[in-house]
């Protein structure tokens, strides 16, 4: 955790391993500073050749009694955060683009007659309207599959960033894989915007299957291609209204990191006072663990606030505000 506490957030994933990468990392059984036993991650320095410093290198770790701190200009910080959101922008519109675009065609399709340039490129039985349709399903399927992820992982935090969240709703709950499991696990938990948001996800596995039977196939009954253009633009309206609504959700937390990965975790835990607290309870079962955790009845928030180090930076802690009654707002 002393490494961790020194690595800059807003630093770029290349950054940020290359200083982790001086050790390896494995699970196994350790003393612990109160001379207790405990099993978790531990680090070990790794062995290597010494080489000549570069200058030019914007990452400098320097060793001093054994922790690693990391230091980032703050210009290679400015950049990469200037970069990361025009992506994320850009990725969102091209999503809402698809769909809006592809219900528009299947909705054309259905009111148009005639012989119209359109018409007989859908009618005309081939390969080409088919694969189109095809390809649009399975980039829409993939990025609302990448929204459904990052609304399944943003939420427990939006709860903290509200404060006076517990244990059973944000510390507790396993991550979840498939878009199944974030189904059952959204109800279980009264996520429900997330609930819907997944749900859009499983149908977006079935336009897959209904989009290539909207182009005329002399080989398909009439009801059945009827049916895919219903289907299709009922999914497709669901979609479009439903990425309306993440679109203007209410803003959460602008973390410099994404907490999607180990190493991201941990670096907004690194100076949190439940690391201590929860140190000792890696070899208990996943029912006693749990209910340890609810019988001390705690409140947790995310907070930007002074760390240990002397510097500002967003950790997820006890709500000591909202145990005692106080305020819930946070002057972020």
């Amino acid at each position: 955790m002393d490494r961790l506490r020194g690595l800059d957030l807003s630093a770029s994933e290349a950054h940020t391993i290359k200083s982790l990468d001086t050790y390896t990392y494995h699970l196994g059984s350790y003393e612990g500073r109160d001379g207790n036993q405990r099993y978790g991650l531990i680090a070990s320095e790794r062995v290597q050749i010494d080489q000549p410093s570069n200058a030019s290198d914007p990452l400098m770790v320097r060793k001093d009694s054994g922790k690693s701190v990391c230091s980032i200009p703050q210009e290679t910080v400015t950049t990469r955060s200037k970069l990361r959101k025009p992506l994320h922008i850009v990725r969102d519109i091209v999503l809402g683009s698809t769909i809006a675009g592809i219900l528009i065609i299947v909705a054309l399709y259905y009111v148009a007659s005639g012989n119209s340039g359109f018409n007989i490129f859908m009618n005309s039985n081939s390969f080409g309207p088919r694969f189109l349709v095809t390809c649009v399903g399975i980039i829409i399927h993939s990025q609302w599959a990448r929204l459904d992820r990052e609304c399944a992982i943003d939420e427990p935090f939006r709860r903290l960033y509200r404060g006076c969240a517990t244990a059973e709703s944000t510390t507790l709950p396993s991550r979840t894989l498939t878009p199944v499991s974030t189904f059952f696990a959204s109800i279980y938990q009264h996520s429900f915007f997330v609930t819907h948001v997944t749900f859009v996800t499983l149908m977006s596995e079935v336009l897959i299957i209904v989009l290539p039977g909207v182009p005329f196939s002399p080989g398909e009954i009439w009801q059945a291609g009827m049916m895919s253009i219903y289907l299709s633009m009922a999914i497709l309206g669901l979609m479009l209204l439903t990425f309306v609504a993440v679109m203007l959700r209410p803003k959460g937390p602008d973390l410099p990191r994404k907490p999607n990965t180990l190493g991201a975790m941990f670096m907004y835990l690194c100076d949190s006072s439940k690391t201590a607290d929860f140190a000792d309870l890696a070899c208990l079962e996943t029912r006693a663990r749990d209910r340890l955790v609810r019988d001390k009845d705690r409140l947790y928030c995310l907070k930007y606030d002074l760390g240990t180090d002397g510097s500002m930076r967003w950790q997820v802690d006890y709500d000591t505000r909202g145990e005692k009654g106080g305020s819930l707002m946070r002057d972020f």
